[in-house]
């Protein structure tokens, strides 16, 4: 449903409940206000999970050390991506945070890397993107004109030729 979403097939409020009807429909038959009083419940509680990947905080104090500045792009909704980032305690590293839901546009479109670019008075030939989806991290900021890294934990095997590509968060050392 993701991918639906991110390709404009399904709209936000879709994804909300449709994610959790399609599930409950495939295990059981519960009533539509369950289902939105779980979806409403999921929304609320998830983000304030605090749990990030092995090596994120260090990686993020290595290039902030290094003097790079860091920004961050996400399809995520506004008001679920700002609960996360500030209870990971990661917001103070990124110069900018750009949500697709706020610009008007997600990844892949090369309007958000564009406006990402804008709004970090950067160059795309200065930038480089690091994200985990090969179609919306990857393929769009090749297409903006950017160099990428994919972040690739599970080593799914893929035909794609991102610039990088990485396992660990700890490998993009290699790198800068």
């Amino acid at each position: 449903m993701w991918d639906e979403y991110e390709k404009g097939i399904i709209s936000k409020e879709q994804i909300r409940f449709e994610r959790f009807k399609q599930t409950f429909d495939y295990f059981s038959k519960l009533h539509a206000l369950d289902i939105e009083a779980i979806a409403s419940y999921y929304t609320a509680h998830c983000p304030q999970k605090g749990a990030l990947m092995d090596g994120a905080v260090e990686i993020l104090e290595y290039l902030n050390g290094k003097g790079y500045q860091l920004h961050l792009i996400t399809n995520g909704f506004k008001e679920v991506q700002f609960i996360k980032i500030n209870g990971c305690n990661i917001g103070g590293y990124f110069k900018e945070i750009i949500i697709s839901e706020m610009v008007g546009v997600m990844k892949p479109d090369k309007r958000i890397f564009d406006y990402a670019l804008s709004a970090a008075k950067g160059a795309s030939r200065e930038s480089i993107m690091i994200g985990d989806s090969l179609y919306a991290d990857i393929g769009g900021a090749m297409n903006a004109g950017l160099k990428a890294i994919y972040f690739n934990p599970e080593k799914n095997e893929h035909t794609a030729t991102p610039t990088y590509e990485i396992f660990h968060l700890l490998q993009l050392k290699q790198y800068f």
